[in-house]
């Protein structure tokens, strides 16, 4: 059993499913959710990436929690910023994501800045510093209260899925592919443990 510090929040899915369709020119178009990009590297390998549709849709979300809790506590903010930033992150979690990762951090910061600046406009930039973001567990530019800590993107691991044998069917060969997601469960699990944020324990208050 491998046990190791807190790091995440419950996980809250994206709710749209996401089929593969077909590969034209070295691209694969998914019909209906258009959540990843995959093309093919020189040598043939499946590279896939979270889409620029994606990464728009998950900011304008993340912009309108923020709009809608204008008035909001600090806390009450990152409470619900936290559902929708975790939830996207995981499902991305087996992509190469982690510039979109921090595409999607950087972004989220600015719009805090704007949300704090717009609630004291006549405080000076270093209040604002010093009232909003604290230095955590080492890490500057904590957005945190005293009982919640605004996940960090960068901070989900990747932790990408193994090949998968042609040959195998999930109505015929059941055993295989419950195998195959216990090993990415526990290969996941390795990844949280080993992450430098859960070895700080920095979302631990």
């Amino acid at each position: 059993m491998i046990s190791c510090p807190p790091l995440f929040l419950p996980p809250v899915l994206m709710p749209e499913a996401v089929v593969p369709a077909y590969i034209e020119k070295g691209r694969l178009f998914p019909t209906t959710a258009d959540d990843f990009i995959v093309t093919a590297s020189d040598k043939g390998k499946l590279i896939i990436k979270p889409s620029h549709k994606s990464m728009s849709r998950i900011t304008k979300k993340i912009s309108g929690v923020i709009k809608d809790n204008r008035a909001a506590t600090q806390e009450t903010l990152i409470r619900r910023l936290n559902e929708v930033i975790v939830g996207w992150a995981d499902y991305h979690h087996s992509t190469c994501a982690k510039r979109s990762f921090s595409t999607i951090d950087h972004r989220i910061w600015e719009m805090l800045w704007r949300w704090s600046k717009r609630r004291h406009p006549n405080k000076s930039k270093s209040w604002i510093v010093r009232r909003y973001w604290k230095t955590h567990k080492g890490r500057k530019w904590t957005f945190m209260s005293d009982k919640n800590i605004l996940f960090l993107m960068m901070d989900m691991p990747i932790v990408r899925k193994g090949q998968m044998a042609l040959d195998k069917n999930p109505f015929l060969d059941p055993g295989y592919f419950e195998q195959r997601a216990k090993k990415h469960r526990l290969n996941r699990k390795k990844a949280i443990c080993s992450n430098r944020a859960a070895q700080i324990g920095y979302y631990a208050l």
